[in-house]
C-alpha cells in the first residue's frame, strides 16, 4: 500500500479516536474529524463514506485482531473454558480499542460481530452447522452473556470474574454434548 495511503489513514484514525474518547458517534462530524486530522474532506471521502463506516471499518480490525489471537473458536462449542480464558485475554489486550469504539450505542455491537465471525469459522470448518438454532443459542449464550457478566463485574477482580464465566461456559459444552448425543443438533 502507497506509503501516502498509510499515513492519511493513520491521522484519520487517531483524529476519530480522540474524538470517540471525547463523544458518541452520532456526534462527530467529518468536517471536525477533518480538522483534527489535517486533512481535506475530500481525502476522507476517498476512503470512506462516513463515520459510520470508518468506525465500522475500526470496529471490525479490532474483532479481528482479538480473534486472530485466539488459537480455536470452534473450542466454544467443545472447551468453552479454554476459549473464554482466550477471548478475555484479547477483550483485555485490546481494552483501549475496545473501551472507546464500543462505547455508548455500540456496546452490543462487539459481541455481535465476535458472535457472527466465530459462527463464520465453525461453518466454514462444519457446514452442517448453517442453519442450527441450537448452535445460535450456545453462541449467543457463551459470547454474549459472557461479555455482559465480564463487563458488568469486571471492576471487582477480572481473574476471578473470568475463571466464573469459564466454568459456566463450560457447563454449556455439557449440554451441547447431550444435544448431540440426543441428535438434537
Amino acid at each position: 500500500m502507497d506509503l501516502r495511503i498509510v499515513k492519511t489513514k493513520s491521522l484519520i484514525k487517531n483524529a476519530f479516536l480522540e474524538l470517540r474518547k471525547k463523544k458518541p458517534i452520532e456526534k462527530i462530524t467529518v468536517k471536525e474529524l477533518c480538522q483534527n486530522a489535517q486533512i481535506n474532506k475530500s481525502t476522507f471521502y476517498s476512503h470512506y463514506n462516513d463515520i459510520f463506516d470508518l468506525s465500522d471499518t475500526l470496529e471490525n480490525e479490532v474483532v479481528d485482531n482479538i480473534l486472530s489471537n485466539v488459537q480455536h473458536p470452534e473450542y466454544v462449542l467443545l472447551k468453552s473454558d479454554i476459549f473464554t480464558k482466550e477471548i478475555f485475554r484479547e477483550f483485555m489486550a485490546n481494552e483501549p480499542y475496545v473501551s472507546v469504539l464500543f462505547a455508548e450505542s455500540r456496546r452490543d455491537i462487539l459481541v455481535d460481530k465476535l458472535k457472527c465471525k466465530v459462527k463464520a469459522t465453525i461453518i466454514k470448518n462444519q457446514p452442517q452447522y448453517k442453519n442450527n438454532t441450537s448452535l445460535d443459542i450456545i453462541l449467543s449464550y457463551a459470547i454474549n452473556g459472557g461479555y455482559h457478566a465480564f463487563t458488568d463485574c469486571q471492576k471487582e477482580n477480572s481473574k476471578q470474574v473470568i475463571e466464573i464465566v469459564a466454568k459456566i461456559n463450560r457447563s454449556i459444552n455439557e449440554i451441547y454434548e447431550k444435544l448431540v448425543s440426543n441428535n438434537e443438533i
